[in-house]
């Protein structure tokens, strides 16, 4: 299908091959000499050089390392930041790539050969569009649907549109998530507002269905494939074949071993496996084993992948068919002979294995077979082996695998290979292990999860291990939760923390909030089933928004909800005291923490990084932190580690809610502005069962920080300085307190009892960070933050302040809010322009000219920055610093259509005329806070370029440059607005957000308010860029409602100038109406006779390139066709020449 995901690799590749000199591209040849001089010759342009370099596997989506050193190497520091960059900022593949689930994540294998079942598939699906293939374990169901999926898009290489989908039917979960992620794929907005997942897969089938049915599709073949169905599901299939079947171009295969209903009977074909014929020649036998070769056929039934077992085993022993069968027969077990065929191959692997890849090898059937990354290979070896033991061990492994047909399919090349596995040959090296060693490997597992999945995802680096995890941890919890159904409690609390990391990856990325809530309610039922009595389980009922008249009342809820909290919290410490040492210290060790942690415990433990390998702690590194206060002890973390668990959980499962009744906002309403008013809104109210869960989560902070504050700590000694652990805080207490006020500013609207929320809200913000000194942040025991060391913390803090002056000044200025309107037609009349003209003027004033209005002052700013008493508190002249450095002043004086004085259209006035308001911005003290803030963090920009929070701060930074009203910070806000859109676009959340439509609906109304013809060119460019990006969704008519206003202000900004220049035109004295007609027409046919001739020049250049390309291409063409001549005349002259006989083997 058309690769409408955008790819951030994409973009990176432009700009290397644009930004490269021929210097640059001169250096690079050289590096890469060995590819051959006549190939380097042809290289003349960076794109060549970027195609080159892809053709020969040097530089791919998924490896771009190479790239980074020869740009580095060509003295290009400055691309390779972009290469680092890229490589910070791109998600994992697993949710950004849908390769998994579309073609290229359906692998046939090197022993896939077409049988008479492959050819019985074509056959019926050239009468049909739909087909169960129905068969045992073994008989290549899924293989003989991947063969046709390969076929089927071999004939229309040429349709780009054509659709080829994989659902996993095994679990209602796998279900949605597979449509889910079609779902980003067609770019359909789609979450059903009754929270039921079965529900949704309904709709987004529907969706799916509507797309591919739509003008755009309907003309075009699609395929899905769904795999492996189980009884259970049996209704949802039943309802996809009804479905899908009705439409003419969709396609369906489904493998399945079990059976539908009768209605479907026609569908169905058998797979018997393979023909004795087939068989045969598929075991290359020769005429003196042909019998044997028969019987050890008809021993396997014929399957495939017995078949496949039985070859390999032969190759790679060299022992004849009779030996072969020999051996199987002396397997005593009941199974099949195809099974016993199967554990014959495992047996003779695991004999060139270590113990170490035995291990890997049995724990790898409880993981997503189809996509095990290496990463996650080596991360199941001890750590006592350091990276490079474990690379060598895992090559062999993988070597090992290969060579008896254990593995199907290894993509990619070094720490980026991803293997695909047999799930037949995995379920039968599950089947070989006894029940005890089965729960030991699934214990393993457990702790592996726990130890490797995170529930701090505010980090790239972290994100990445998540994703990457994600599926697997899935997957094992479908074993896990299948086999062990009892369970002891410091296991459940295991789990737990898995469910919580997993819904906390699915709640930050992608299109999956009912798979976040699905894992968020198993934690919470888990933890009440295991650790709270009944009565504690259902919530208190709170008051309403209304009742609120303080922050804390609003933060830490009725006495009910603190009650029912306290109770919570004693209960889960008395449970906590009964965990094992064992279980922490085992937590503490082996967790994988991120770069960020490491350095600090490093920094402040006085240890050199070198020794802390594979981001873990050895127990003498933990005993050294738990000295030195960095680490608390044992018994500590152990009691208060359900409680920070409990707070997690429900912290998080308040965000979610809250994002799944914001996601519920109809993108398909038509009524005119009304999405483009929704999105320019503030206004977004927490639903009270996401209130509460925070309060909870809020007030078992606030004990569990009490308790903390009275543990005993070690005496280091050294009790003045400032790396000294005075006292333990969780670090959650400044989150629930930041996300409450957060909460409250997206909740509370009323002008009346807004502003004493406000005036708490900002002293609480200004308390969170005093008094610190010396105060260790912890999680889960382990010191994460020390003082004020923490970037994201003092930013998000900052940008909540900024957030709530801001609101103070719009309290103040209620006027301002008009303008922040441009979603119907009578704000467009009184947009704010830019006005050009005033070459020699030197100052910006804005002034009241009502005379009948006392006390509003004039203000002026003169070159030098002088400002007004009122500024003096503040710093406006501070430094503009982002990535991209703006103008200076001289510069913006000679930017056209500006001059640095702010003007308004008035209707059908088009004069400059000055602006009245109530009061000026940039008198008002809070917005001159707000303004600071603002300032502040731009100066930080730099260091936030790995936090998925960046493009919602320029946001909040650009509207606040937009309420000042200069021409210096209308310039910023556009820059931030613009970067906000930049990083959504850029993003690979391939999901149409609220935080994409806010990017581009905020810069066009910007550019809208204040007038640019440059601009509001770009801003529509980037409407157009969206619109087609999202060209499926349903978003009513916002898209064109912002480019029809953009048209509108073009217009108008079009007929201000040519009205300037009608009235720049010289007067002359006693001219008569003709004569000044036919001036005025001589002038307007002079002006256009310009544009013509300036377009009609950029075409000429344009048909210069074009014809440029073609003469290259027609060139590359002649040559190649030499090329073919001259190797057939070769070969024509060998075939001729009798001196040479035929090859014989």
């Amino acid at each position: 299908m058309e690769a409408v995901v955008f790819d951030s690799y994409r973009i990176l590749t432009k700009e290397v091959a644009l930004g490269l000199s021929l210097e640059n591209i001169k250096i690079i040849k050289f590096l890469i000499r060995d590819v051959g001089k006549g190939v380097l010759e042809k290289i003349i342009t960076g794109t060549d050089l970027v195609q080159l370099l892809e053709e020969r596997c040097m530089l791919s989506a998924e490896n771009v390392e190479q790239l980074s050193k020869l740009l580095q190497l060509a003295g290009r520091n400055d691309l390779d930041k972009n290469v680092q960059q890229y490589v910070e900022s791109a998600i994992s593949r697993n949710l950004s790539n849908h390769g998994y689930y579309g073609l290229h994540g359906m692998h046939v294998t090197a022993n896939y050969e077409e049988t008479n079942d492959y050819h019985l598939l074509c056959e019926h699906m050239s009468r049909n569009n739909s087909v169960i293939l129905k068969g045992i374990p073994g008989t290549w169901k899924s293989q003989h649907a991947f063969r046709y999926a390969h076929n089927f898009s071999d004939r229309r290489k040429q349709d780009q549109k054509s659709l080829i989908w994989r659902v996993e039917c095994n679990t209602e979960l796998n279900i949605y998530t597979s449509l889910s992620t079609l779902m980003n794929f067609l770019k359909i907005q789609c979450l059903n507002s009754e929270n039921h997942m079965k529900e949704s897969i309904k709709m987004m089938l529907s969706r799916a269905i509507e797309v591919l049915d739509s003008e755009m599709y309907k003309d075009t073949k699609h395929l899905f494939i769904l795999l492996g169905f189980i009884s259970q599901q049996n209704n949802l299939i039943e309802l996809f074949l009804r479905r899908l079947s009705e439409y003419g171009n969709i396609s369906i295969i489904v493998t399945t071993s079990q059976s539908l209903s009768n209605d479907f009977e026609k569908f169905v074909i058998e797979l018997k496996g393979m023909t004795e014929k087939e068989a045969v020649r598929f075991l290359n036998a020769d005429d003196s084993s042909m019998e044997k070769a028969k019987e050890l056929a008809r021993r396997l039934s014929y399957l495939p992948d017995g078949l496949v077992f039985a070859r390999t085993y032969l190759h790679t022993t060299k022992i004849s068919i009779n030996t072969y069968i020999e051996r199987l027969e002396n397997i005593t077990s009941t199974d099949s002979a195809s099974k016993k065929a199967c554990e014959m191959i495992i047996c003779e692997a695991e004999d060139s294995m270590s113990a170490n890849e035995k291990k890997v090898l049995h724990l790898m059937p409880y993981l997503n077979t189809d996509n095990i990354p290496i990463f996650v290979l080596k991360s199941l070896l001890p750590n006592t082996l350091n990276r490079k033991e474990k690379a060598i061990l895992i090559d062999h492994f993988l070597r090992t695998l290969d060579k008896y047909s254990l593995i199907s399919h290894i993509t990619g090349l070094d720490d980026h290979r991803v293997v695909a596995a047999h799930r037949f040959t995995l379920m039968i090296v599950k089947a070989s292990s006894t029940s005890c060693k089965r729960n030991g490997h699934l214990k393993e597992l457990l702790n592996f999860f726990m130890c490797y999945i995170d529930l701090d995802a505010r980090l790239l680096e972290v994100i990445h291990r998540n994703v990457l995890l994600l599926d697997h941890a899935e997957c094992f919890l479908f074993h896990f939760e299948d086999c062990l159904k009892s369970l002891y409690p410091e296991t459940k609390a295991k789990l737990c923390y898995i469910y919580c990391a997993i819904g906390i990856t699915y709640r930050l990325y992608g299109n999956t909030e009912l798979s976040a809530n699905t894992y968020f309610q198993k934690a919470k039922n888990t933890m009440h089933e295991t650790f709270l009595s009944s009565h504690l389980r259902h919530l208190p009922s709170d008051k309403t928004f209304n009742s609120y008249t303080t922050l804390d009342e609003y933060l830490n809820g009725s006495d009910a909800v603190q009650e029912h909290c306290q109770s919570i919290f004693n209960i889960l410490i008395e449970k906590g005291k009964h965990i094992s040492q064992e279980f922490v210290d085992e937590f503490i060790r082996y967790k994988y923490r991120n770069s960020r942690s490491i350095s600090l415990l490093c920094e402040y433990g006085n240890i050199h990084i070198e020794d802390v390998h594979t981001n873990q702690l050895v127990k003498e590194i933990v005993g050294l932190l738990q000295s030195k206060n960095l680490i608390m002890e044992s018994e500590y973390i152990s009691t208060t580690f359900l409680v920070e668990l409990m707070i997690r959980i429900l912290y998080n499962s308040s965000k979610n809610n809250w994002l799944v009744e914001i996601s519920k906002a109809s993108f398909t309403t038509h009524e005119r502005g009304k999405l483009r008013k929704h999105l320019s809104s503030t206004h977004f109210p927490v639903t009270p069962d996401s209130l509460l869960e925070h309060q909870m989560a809020h007030c078992l902070t606030k004990s569990l920080q009490q308790y903390l504050s009275n543990l005993p700590k070690h005496d280091t000694r050294v009790v003045s300085s400032e790396n000294t652990i005075q006292s333990f805080c969780p670090v959650f207490s400044p989150v629930t307190h930041r996300s409450g006020i957060l909460y409250m500013l997206r909740s509370f609207s009323d002008p009346d009892r807004l502003p004493p929320l406000l005036n708490e809200a900002i002293q609480l913000l200004d308390s969170l960070d005093s008094n610190i000194e010396g105060t260790g942040f912890t999680e889960f025991g382990v010191v994460k933050r020390i003082g004020d060391s923490s970037l994201f913390h003092s930013v998000m803090i900052e940008r909540i302040k900024m957030e709530c002056y801001e609101k103070m000044f719009k309290l103040e200025c209620p006027d301002t809010s008009m303008k922040d309107d441009t979603s119907n037609k009578e704000s467009l009349d009184d947009l704010f322009i830019l006005e050009g003209g005033n070459d020699n003027l030197q100052t910006m004033t804005i002034q009241n000219i009502d005379d009948s209005t006392e006390g509003d002052d004039i203000l002026t700013i003169d070159k030098t920055g002088n400002t007004s008493d009122v500024q003096e508190d503040v710093d406006l002249d501070s430094t503009y610093k982002t990535g991209h450095e703006l103008p200076d002043d001289n510069e913006n004086m000679e930017r056209p259509d500006t001059t640095g004085i702010i003007t308004a259209f008035t209707g059908e006035d088009l004069e400059a005329t000055c602006i009245t308001v109530n009061r000026l911005p940039l008198e008002n003290e809070h917005l001159l806070k707000a303004l600071a803030i603002a300032k502040h963090l731009e100066e930080k920009i730099d260091d936030l370029t790995s936090w998925k929070a960046l493009s919602g701060i320029h946001l909040k930074i650009a509207k606040v440059f937009k309420h000042t009203n200069t021409e210096e910070n209308i310039i910023k806000a556009k820059h931030h607005y613009k970067k906000a859109y930049d990083r959504e676009y850029e993003s690979n959340n391939t999901r149409l957000t609220r935080f994409h439509l806010k990017a581009i609906v905020h810069y066009a109304e910007c550019c809208l308010q204040f007038p640019i013809e440059e601009d509001l060119k770009k801003a529509r460019t980037l409407a157009l860029a969206m619109k087609f990006r999202f060209r499926l969704v349903e978003t009513g008519s916002l898209f064109d409602e912002v480019i029809e206003d953009i048209d509108n202000c073009l217009n108008k900004l079009s007929q201000n100038q040519y009205t300037d220049r009608a009235l720049n035109t010289k007067e002359k004295p006693k001219v008569d109406t003709k004569s000044t007609q036919t001036d005025t027409l001589t002038n307007e046919k002079n002006w256009l006779l310009k544009e013509l001739k300036r377009r009609r020049d950029r075409l000429i250049q344009n048909q210069s390139t074009l014809l440029e390309h073609y003469e290259n291409l027609k060139c590359d063409m002649e040559t190649v066709n030499r090329e073919i001549h001259s190797v057939e005349e070769e070969i024509t002259n060998i075939e001729e020449r009798p001196d040479i006989e035929p090859y014989s083997s």
